[in-house]
């Protein structure tokens, strides 16, 4: 006796979004695409103010000073930056 073989439907196998849910992911993407400029333009200002490229160490290093200082809403988003040469500062005095 041949066993039956299941149908399988499009709704099974197709994620089950929402347009609402598409509309929200891709206003959440640009939004990470507007941070992410914003920051690469602070690092830039903030190499031209110290006068050196920073390294990736150095960039890493300075981007998590900032996050670790900067001002956070309740759900611990950052709602201000705290400014880049205070962290290149508490960079340069953490490393030493």
């Amino acid at each position: 006796m041949k066993k039956r073989q299941k149908k399988i439907k499009l709704k099974d196998i197709l994620p089950r979004y929402t347009l609402d849910d598409v509309l929200q992911t891709a206003e959440e993407d640009k939004a990470v695409q507007e941070e992410m400029a914003l920051l690469d333009n602070l690092i830039t200002e903030l190499e031209k103010h110290i006068g050196k490229k920073l390294t990736k160490d150095e960039e890493h290093d300075v981007l998590e000073i900032v996050e670790e200082c900067s001002a956070k809403d309740e759900g611990g988003y950052i709602i201000e930056y705290i400014p880049l040469d205070y962290a290149w500062m508490i960079y340069l005095m953490r490393k030493n």
